[in-house]
């Protein structure tokens, strides 16, 4: 499992069209991934003790 954190959706679609990941993400499906699945959420709340 990999977590990437984002300042906002428009960082998010700026990293997917850049041609390294895509290439990297070609790779990953093409040698290692039958299944992936990628969710986006909101982190609402943070804390720790």
């Amino acid at each position: 499992m990999t977590v990437s954190y984002w300042a906002d959706l428009a960082s998010i679609k700026a990293w997917k069209a850049h041609a390294e990941h895509q290439e990297a993400q070609r790779l990953g499906h093409q040698q290692w991934y039958q299944h992936f699945k990628t969710r986006i959420a909101k982190v609402e709340r943070d804390y720790a003790i």
